[in-house]
């Protein structure tokens, strides 16, 4: 029973978040190399494949573009600003992602990728990778997880609304002072936060409740008694 006496019962519908709100890319040919100017780059409208070239790179705006098994690892110092894109087998490991939004990404890896402060808006992420992901008071509006793994991540004081993860695996991700507004954990295969307080405002089932049953009664002071 919450604190002003109502059960935390809801009929809720299918749909809670929601969706994120992407366009089709209509790219062309990347024509390369990159002109890079200062640390700066930007690919605008292109298809690409393969390398960039990136390490001379400290700065990247990629811009209404699809990008296909491209790996954003060439630069141990890449900071990344994306808009309308999509990106397929992509490697973006250990970049910064200052802010995203209308983009698409399949089968993309994330391990120690930066996102904390970012904007992330109308954003899907289909079979991704997770891991030592920091999402630190980044603010998710209209993003959509699916089928993705998660497995260290923090999301300290971030901001989602509108935001699913449907069969998607959640272990040992950080939810401290996390703000939730329809966010959705109901079609999460596993969901294993590393405090139970951090999902004051979320949406979960039923059958979740029973899996972090054991948490939730450590969180209130309770004794278990396991016989042997």
């Amino acid at each position: 029973m919450r604190e002003d006496g109502r059960l935390p019962f809801l009929d809720a519908p299918d749909d809670v978040a929601r969706p994120p709100r992407l366009p089709a890319p209509a790219a062309s040919a990347w024509p390369g190399p990159l002109d890079v100017d200062d640390g700066y780059a930007e690919v605008r409208g292109a298809e690409v494949s393969g390398p960039l070239g990136l390490s001379m790179v400290d700065e990247l705006a990629l811009l209404d573009s699809r990008l296909v098994g491209v790996s954003f690892v060439e630069s141990d110092r890449l900071r990344l600003e994306t808009s309308g894109c999509e990106f397929v087998d992509c490697d973006l490991s250990r970049v910064t992602v200052a802010s995203a939004d209308r983009s698409r990404f399949v089968g993309c890896k994330f391990a120690g990728t930066d996102f904390s402060d970012a904007r992330m808006d109308d954003l899907a992420f289909e079979r991704g990778l997770f891991r030592y992901t920091n999402l630190r008071l980044a603010r998710l509006n209209r993003v959509a997880f699916s089928d993705c793994s998660f497995d260290d991540v923090d999301l300290y004081e971030a901001r989602l609304a509108d935001v699913s993860f449907a069969g998607t695996e959640l272990r040992a991700v950080g939810l401290d002072k996390t703000r939730f507004e329809r966010t959705d954990f109901r079609r999460a295969t596993t969901l294993d936060p590393t405090s139970v307080a951090g999902l004051q405002g979320a949406l979960i089932s039923e059958a979740q409740v029973l899996e972090l049953a054991t948490v939730l009664a450590l969180r209130a002071g309770v004794t278990i008694d396991r016989p042997e």
